[in-house]
């Protein structure tokens, strides 16, 4: 069976969930202020279409309790100064090859990022046709050909490209989180951090493989930032 993702934000109101019958479990990302808290884990069995927003509620207290309530009495006390922190500029790149399809809806994803200074550099690894280049002639991001094939290669060519000190490096089949780039900008605030990553979340787990990758494998990076 499926897995059903879902996200939460704990400010606005939660309601119900439908079309839950051929999902055995929920996972839900839970957020506050948009930041992600906690992944919850609901267990829809025997399956059920719809699942109850007390039920929702009640899984939220059960799992991620503790976790907001340390995160909303940081904020209530004043002691979060990540808002504060300074945005340095930030060199977006992004490497790839022949998948032109999947490289537009990242570059999307990308530009609609509110982030006052920020460059995007596509790196086109060894590619066999224009189709790249012609694309990214369209946009305001800058396109760069290394002709080496091997992503070593291409992400060493986006280092030497990079007109800012912080380089952010994603893939072409990733869609960015809206606040991305300003959570970077929040790890290099303290000046002794020399690299940062953070939690990458699949986009469904609609398959056995999805699902296998996610939870046998370990999925790419499940790590939640600890408020």
């Amino acid at each position: 069976m499926a897995v059903k993702l879902i996200e939460i934000e704990f400010t606005e109101e939660i309601n119900g969930i439908r079309g839950l019958e051929r999902y055995d479990k929920i996972l839900i990302l839970l957020r506050y202020r948009g930041v992600p808290v906690q992944w919850v884990e609901i267990f829809n069995s025997p399956w059920q279409a719809t699942m109850p927003a007390e039920r929702l509620r009640t899984a939220i207290f059960d799992s991620a309790g503790e976790a907001l309530t340390k995160v909303i009495l940081t904020e209530q006390l004043g002691l979060k100064t990540e808002q504060n922190h300074p945005l340095p500029p930030i060199s977006v790149v992004i490497c790839t090859r022949d998948r032109t399809d999947l490289l537009k809806e990242a570059l999307k994803s990308i530009l609609a990022l509110d982030y006052p200074q920020r460059e995007i550099i596509v790196v086109d690894n060894a590619p066999s046709n224009n189709s790249t280049a012609e694309l990214v002639a369209r946009l305001p991001v800058r396109y760069v050909k290394e002709e080496r094939p091997g992503l070593d290669w291409a992400r060493n060519r986006g280092i030497a490209e990079a007109g800012h000190d912080i380089i952010a490096f994603t893939d072409d089949d990733v869609r960015p989180d809206a606040g991305w780039l300003r959570g970077i900008a929040a790890g290099f605030a303290d000046p002794e951090i020399m690299a940062v990553s953070g939690l990458v979340a699949p986009a469904e787990l609609e398959t056995e493989a999805q699902i296998l990758f996610e939870f046998g494998y370990g999925g790419m990076l499940q790590y939640l930032h600890s408020f």
